[in-house]
This record gives C-alpha cells, sequence and structure tokens, in this order.
C-alpha cells in the first residue's frame, strides 16, 4: 500500500500535459467548462440580489439569460401569463376567422362553409370573453395583492376584448340567423 508521502511524491512528479498541434489549448477547454455559483459572485451589501448573479454568469459564459429570471420587478404569476397568453390565442384566432370570413364571401365559398365559419366565430367569440373576464378578475387581485401598474393596463386592455369579442360575436350570429332565414 502506498503511504501518504508516497502519494504526494507521485502528484509532484506529474507533469503538465501540453497541447498538440491542432488540438485545443487548455485554456479554451477550461473557460468551456467554467461554472459560476451563487455564492463567489455575490456583493456583500446587498445579499438577496439575484440580478447582479446573472449578468455575472451572462458575462462570464455568454449565454442570455431569460426575461424572467433577471429580476423579481418582471415577475408575473403563473396563472396569469398562461390565462393572458390564452387570451392572445383566441383574439388572433378570432381575427383569422374574421379575415377568413371575408375572404370568403369575395371568393364565393359555398353557403354552408360560410355558416361554419360564422359559427366558429361565434364559438371563438364566447370563449374569448369568458377567458377575458377571468383575466380581469385575476387582474384585479394581483393589482392590488403585487401593486404593479401594467396590471391595470392589463385589465383596460382585457376590457377593450371583451368588447371587442362581443360586438364581433353579435355580427357573426345576426349574420348566420340572416343567412338561415327568420
Amino acid at each position: 500500500m502506498d503511504t501518504e508521502s508516497e502519494k504526494t511524491d507521485k502528484i509532484e512528479e506529474l507533469t503538465p500535459i501540453h497541447p498538440q498541434e491542432g488540438s485545443k489549448a487548455p485554456s479554451e477547454t477550461v473557460s468551456d467548462s467554467f461554472i459560476l455559483d451563487e455564492s463567489s459572485i455575490q456583493n456583500e451589501d446587498d445579499e438577496n440580489d439575484e440580478t447582479d448573479f446573472y449578468e455575472e454568469l451572462e458575462s462570464a459564459k455568454g449565454i442570455p439569460i431569460p426575461f424572467l429570471f433577471l429580476s423579481k420587478k418582471n415577475f408575473r404569476p403563473l396563472l396569469f401569463r398562461l390565462t393572458r397568453r390564452s387570451v392572445f390565442l383566441l383574439f388572433f384566432l378570432l381575427l383569422a376567422f374574421s379575415t377568413y370570413f371575408v375572404i370568403g364571401n369575395f371568393q364565393h365559398f359555398l353557403d354552408s362553409n360560410l355558416r361554419a365559419i360564422l359559427f366558429m366565430i361565434t364559438l371563438t367569440s364566447i370563449v374569448l370573453v369568458l377567458d377575458s373576464f377571468i383575466a380581469i378578475i385575476q387582474s384585479i387581485i394581483f393589482f392590488f395583492t403585487e401593486k404593479r401598474i401594467f396590471f391595470a393596463i392589463y385589465i383596460i386592455f382585457f376590457v377593450f376584448l371583451i368588447v371587442f369579442s362581443s360586438a364581433i360575436g353579435i355580427i357573426a350570429i345576426s349574420l348566420k340567423s340572416a343567412s338561415e332565414g327568420f
């Protein structure tokens, strides 16, 4: 068995490996595997500031950090983000169906196809109104709990979406009933 002194002698006998031509230099491989931990770069005066950690990580490795992780002031709750994204999806779907209906009128689509498009517009409009109403309730709750101004802006935007989608839905229902006959 080796003793402690023999182990240290073996370690001291090792010589550094020099790179061969065409291979990476040791400094390049070390920088590729460079890992930062949060404790090594924290400021002494502000221990809870995560922004400095992510900025240091971004500058050291060149990796872009997602917007959500930069600071807590940009934080939006997960449920609100999901609701907001579904509202935007439904809004753009409503615009697409409405555009498709207008184009279908100029292209002389069959009446049954136009009625199906009107039904999809009506259905999307109803779901958008309900989803926007839920988003307004969430925005009001988060406005009072988080004390952020952008929730008030979202409230105004969601009210506009409710009015817009209600108008489009009423127009679609009236066109569908007019095309089927009274």
